[in-house]
């Protein structure tokens, strides 16, 4: 099944200290910033032309990522639209009305636990009733370890996978802190510590590939498509929606990797006699 992973927006309804991305989000054209580069949108496609795009390579696998997924306009009729054997997962705070959406397709919903309410619980507990398979992810800091560990036992008894995410900013450590050996008491309990923490980037010279990249594209809110997350990060595109015909395999190896939701440093392995393009 070919892999898009998917940013209908980058505007985002919160403003959290440790995200990797910075958004002019008041304006319908806006820019956004990430590891080093500014990009601007001038506007979002309507969702029509991403699925007209996405008809091109189904059937297909849609990770929709952000910004906060669920705030791009017209969201719930891009899913609801999704074509059929074609499957959809997302990461998203989940803080947003989900009604009338048509979870038929739904792989998985990965909550983020940034801002926990009433309207974020109701929500973990709505998406359970209609048999979604839900997860939440929560990113520990220094400063909220504790609130994190209340929020751990709560949502636990409800049988959802609690996944902790340590923070990964320049400056921060962890090495031989207190938090960290109580982050490995809760691993013990059976709580998902992610310890094998994506680095600020891999730095590759020849002949790597990425298991990801077959047949994987990362799709931006104005309709560039890029050859893979990192691509999309610091690159050029390889076209846009409307004029891009995706060929049989669009990459085969990078230079640099910043870990996306498709790939990860297992699905990476080096290629003899071959140098990145």
């Amino acid at each position: 099944m070919n892999k898009i992973l998917f940013f209908p927006t980058m505007r985002c309804n919160l403003k959290c200290s440790y995200c990797h991305f910075k958004v002019d989000r008041n304006k319908e054209d806006y820019d956004w910033t990430g590891y080093g580069k500014t990009h601007h949108i001038e506007r979002e496609l309507p969702y029509q032309d991403f699925l007209t795009f996405f008809e091109k390579v189904q059937p297909y696998h849609l990770e929709f990522s952000g910004g906060e997924p669920t705030i791009y306009y017209d969201f719930k009729n891009l899913v609801n639209n999704i074509h059929q054997g074609s499957k959809w997962a997302i990461t998203s705070n989940t803080l947003g009305d989900l009604s009338d959406i048509d979870f038929s397709k739904l792989q998985c919903w990965t909550a983020s636990c940034h801002t926990e309410n009433q309207r974020f619980f109701d929500n973990i507990m709505f998406l359970k009733s209609n048999g979604v398979s839900v997860s939440i992810s929560m990113v520990v800091t220094k400063a909220n370890i504790e609130n994190i560990i209340y929020r751990t036992i709560k949502y636990a008894k409800y049988g959802v996978r609690i996944n902790l995410l340590r923070e990964l900013n320049p400056g921060v450590s962890w090495n031989n802190t207190e938090e960290w050996e109580v982050l490995k008491i809760m691993k013990a309990l059976g709580v998902n510590v992610v310890e094998d923490d994506i680095p600020p980037e891999y730095e590759f010279t020849s002949g790597w590939y990425c298991e990801g990249g077959r047949l994987y594209f990362s799709v931006m809110p104005d309709g560039k498509v890029y050859r893979c997350y990192s691509e999309a990060m610091t690159g050029e595109p390889l076209g846009d929606v409307k004029t891009f015909s995706p060929g049989s395999n669009p990459t085969e190896c990078y230079r640099k990797c910043f870990g996306c939701a498709m790939d990860y440093k297992a699905h990476v392995y080096k290629l003899e006699n071959k140098d990145c393009k």
